[in-house]
């Protein structure tokens, strides 16, 4: 009898049949108590303290987490362990080809017969779920130009054709696909007892909710058709990897008109593109229909795994490139890979990749701009497939802000040592980087070389540490529990910018709500008032809107899962070496600076006149399970969080308006109609930023630092309200006893002299001006933390051995084994130096360890450190409460 038939046998004495039992009728799982064993429940419970890796507790539970196992004293023999299974599948996602008989999508209401919708409306098509159209403002352009009549098949009030979601500012009309690396879905599907949960990446620039919900209940309706047991919708966790060269999912921009002649009538069309949705109903239904399939075959898939799980270091040749402030990227890729254990067999591979995707829509190149791809991802997961066998998944993370990174030939060596701000010449899309140019090498300039190159980079560091000492690997019985929770949040849209977008139906698929609890929808039937006001004070314009997002935690036994629905800048969530004053917003209050005048100096601007403004949470911190995955563009996608500190608002757009509601003084002289300005539109109606976006002439914040990606986000509070949620939902699992989070303290790092720094490098004249992550001057490098405990008392942990520091000589210094990462695991130090700590450097390991990688963390918050210290910033207010639930 093998190992599959032994297993067999245990579970059917459990009343549960693992998936190669089924029968394709659907089956009622029903668990029968047997014995002294008591099942309860959907999966299996945790173990207590964080056991992914230990025994199941005698009396553990997990509301509606995992099946509640109470072992009695009768004497009877125990069951052998519910098996953990795994599925994996991949679709192809890329709009097919036009075709006559695709027309069929548009009968009758564009014409009797596929036929006829083809001969009524000549205009051409490429792909399929282009609405027909005639070409009569520019017949020679190939394509739809606003303006153009068109048959509004499904009455969406827009011309919809898959558009290419890419920038700059605007969707390309498609020509191509780049057939060696289509669009795509890739589905795992794991299983514990009777529990499911799925997690779907799909390439795309992101997901709206909505279509996320349409995924979920097309797999219901799929499910029930293959004789499966549905998946509830609250276990399906569907997230984007940012691919800019797949359908347009969101509409945000609109159809680019720049190809088209520059004749006056096609001008002044293309005036309007900017205000035309580029969202295609036609292709989304078709999305996720296919994805509900690709959920069905992964259920078929399902068979006995363990997990192995590493964490993976950026590539020595990647420079790292931002498009805003602050300059805080993660360098650590978690990797996940499930196998059958009997067999070896890869199931699959996943890399939790940081950098956008997005080589092709950045090239500039028109060939590249207007194909359809699943850019450098795709590779990553061909590369993987290649090498393990299974499907190769890539799940975007930490994204925000860090653009197309500088990837340099084979060889290079990167030094991740932060310095000045500069650019990158040669770069595929243009980048700025805080690391320094190699010496003597070039950045690979090609998007078509650097798209392979880098997925190829990505693939080797992921099997470079999957085969080190770090891997670990858990088998079926050591997988305890299988959990999927999530919060439905209602945030203030506070972007003046979307809210015109909203009512101007560019989201028309998406609802907005008139009250904080998002129960009474908006209605945009007629102009909206603007949705500014120039006068400064507290919230003013038209009504304010609200959006419903989501963010969700999946812990699948020592890997946890925290989706976060949008761009996440790094920071928000795993913080970095950066404190308050380093902020471009300190506090709520902004005092723009005031030129001399005969009786009074001349002043400053004031930052801190008024009341500090929050941090995010430390959501790495507070996960907790060994594994952290981030899945960026997860349950949602809001655009770019930040902490309310860092928001600036973009002021590219102005507007000229008499000097009397321009919010500036008024001189006094003779009455009359007071003389016209030209001032900036603000981005929100909030102070501080709308006292300092009516007053600035600039993009910059006062370290001169660029926000490029702030008119890309619906607001300063959507990144503390999403954390919250995460922070809140992090605090219920460990309430629970699944896993822990890290022990985390107030503090500074130190260096042998007893100055203390929010940075572990040590000064140097390059990287000295603020904001920065710069240290102060006659910093030398940091040799220990200072922290403050709980009652007061700071302490201080000095790494490894400093005979010459005396500092760490002193009375009651203790000693830490290594430096830590903000994943809570040794920090190998920064390659190409001989520094023993790194920007990935959060902490510090302690000399006792613990199981399965849990060793004893103690991980540092420099935010408020530096306010307890007095870094030149006031302490940190607490945190604004959590929005409230949204059903």
């Amino acid at each position: 009898m093998n190992t599959r038939e032994i297993l067999g046998k245990s579970m059917k004495r459990a009343g549960i049949a693992p998936s190669w039992m089924r029968s394709r009728s659907r089956f009622a799982a029903t668990i029968v108590a047997a014995g002294s064993l008591s099942l309860t429940g959907a999966g299996l419970g945790s173990a207590a303290g964080g056991g992914s890796t230990g025994a199941a507790s005698a009396s553990s539970t997990g509301s509606g987490a995992g099946i509640t196992v109470t072992v009695g004293s009768t004497g009877a023999p125990e069951p052998a362990p519910v098996a953990f299974e795994v599925g994996a599948a991949s679709v192809n996602i890329t709009p097919p080809p036009y075709s006559v008989a695709s027309n069929a999508a548009f009968v009758p209401a564009c014409g009797p017969t596929p036929q006829a919708v083809a001969a009524l409306w000549p205009g051409k098509r490429l792909f399929a779920f282009e609405e027909p159209y005639i070409p009569a403002i520019d017949p020679s352009s190939g394509e739809y130009v606003v303006g153009d009549p068109y048959c509004d098949a499904n009455h969406a009030g827009h011309y919809q054709a898959p558009y290419v979601a890419g920038p700059p500012g605007q969707d390309h009309w498609p020509l191509t696909v780049q057939q060696s690396n289509p669009v795509k879905a890739v589905v795992t599907l794991y299983a514990l007892g009777t529990k499911r949960v799925a997690t779907v990446v799909v390439d795309s620039i992101g997901l709206f909710n909505v279509t996320m919900d349409q995924i979920r209940a097309d797999a219901r309706s799929a499910l029930l058709r293959a004789h499966l047991p549905p998946i509830p919708a609250a276990d399906i966790f569907v997230s984007s990897t940012h691919d800019e060269s797949a359908p347009d999912p969101i509409g945000l921009w609109g159809p680019d008109g720049s190809n088209l002649p520059g004749n006056s009538t096609t001008s002044s069309v293309l005036t309007s593109t900017a205000l035309t949705s580029g969202v295609d109903n036609y292709y989304l239904a078709f999305l996720a229909r296919r994805v509900a399939g690709a959920i069905v075959r992964a259920y078929r898939d399902l068979q006995p795994a363990e997990l192995k799980l590493a964490y993976a270091s950026l590539p020595p040749n990647v420079q790292e490139c931002w498009s805003s402030y602050p300059y805080i990227a993660d360098h650590v890729d978690p990797v996940m890979q499930a196998i059958d254990p009997k067999t070896g067999k890869v199931i699959f591979t996943l890399v939790n990749g940081n950098t956008h995707v997005e080589t092709f829509a950045f090239s500039g190149v028109a060939a590249d701009t207007t194909m359809f791809s699943a850019d450098w991802a795709g590779f990553l997961r061909q590369d993987l497939a290649a090498h393990y066998g299974g499907v190769g998944v890539e799940m975007s993370g930490l994204v925000g802000s860090v653009e197309t990174p500088a990837f340099y030939p084979p060889g290079t060596q990167v030094v991740n040592v932060p310095g000045p701000f500069h650019g990158v010449n040669g770069a595929v899309d243009g980048c700025s980087s805080v690391y320094p140019n190699p010496t003597g090498a070039s950045p690979i300039t090609s998007a078509h070389a650097f798209v392979r190159a880098y997925g190829a980079a990505m693939a080797s560091a992921a099997e470079a540490a999957l085969a080190g000492p770090g891997a670990r690997i858990y088998g079926p019985s050591q997988i305890h529990h299988l959990i999927g929770v999530r919060q439905r949040i209602c945030i203030q849209l506070e972007s003046n910018f979307f809210a015109a977008a909203f009512a101007s139906g560019i989201f028309a698929d998406r609802p907005a709500y008139v009250d904080p609890t998002c129960s009474v929808g908006a209605a945009f039937d007629k102009a909206p008032a603007p949705a500014y006001h120039l006068a400064p004070g507290p919230v003013q314009g038209a009504n304010p809107l609200w959006i419903k997002t989501d963010v969700g935690v999946v812990t699948i036994g020592p890997a946890q899962l925290a989706y976060v629905p949008g761009e996440m800048f790094p920071f928000t969530a795993m913080r970095g070496h950066l404190d308050q004053a380093q902020m471009p917003f300190p506090t709520n209050c902004y005092e723009p600076p005031a030129p001399a005048t005969p009786a009074t100096p001349a002043t400053p601007a004031n930052y801190y006149c008024g009341s500090p403004l929050p941090m995010t949470p430390f959501v790495l911190a507070k996960m907790t399970e060994p594994y952290r995955f981030v899945a960026g563009l997860g349950e949602d996608m809001i655009g770019y969080m930040m902490p309310p500190g860092d928001f600036v608002g973009s002021q590219d757009i102005s507007q000229t308006v008499p000097l009397g509601q321009s919010g500036l003084p008024v001189p006094s002289g003779p009455t009359g109609v007071p003389p016209s300005v030209t001032v900036n539109v603000p981005e929100v109606n909030e102070q501080p930023w709308l006292a300092f976006e009516l007053a600035s002439s600039s993009w910059n914040d006062r370290f001169g630092q660029g926000h490029a990606d702030d008119s890309e986000s619906v607001g300063p509070h959507a990144g503390i309200e999403v954390t919250q949620a995460l922070a809140k939902l992090l605090g219920g699992l460990a309430a629970r006893g699944i896993g822990r989070p890290e022990k985390v303290l107030p503090g500074l790092y130190v260096d042998a002299t007893g100055m203390t720094s929010d940075s572990p490098f040590p000064y140097a004249n390059a990287y000295a001006p603020p904001g920065l992550n710069s240290s102060p001057k006659g910093f030398t490098g940091a040799v220990g933390v200072e922290v403050t405990e709980p009652g007061g008392a700071k302490v201080l942990y000095c790494v490894g051995e400093h005979p010459s520091a005396k500092v760490c000589q002193a009375k009651g210094v203790r000693h830490a084994s290594s430096w830590a990462t903000f994943d809570g695991f040794p920090d190998p130090g920064t390659a190409g130096t001989a520094l023993p700590y790194s920007v990935s450097t959060a902490g510090v390991m302690l000399p006792a360890g613990g199981q399965g990688g849990r060793a004893r963390v103690l991980l540092v918050d420099v935010y408020a450190g530096a306010g307890q210290k007095g870094a030149s910033s006031p302490v940190p207010a607490p945190p604004a409460p959590p929005a409230p639930a949204v059903p």
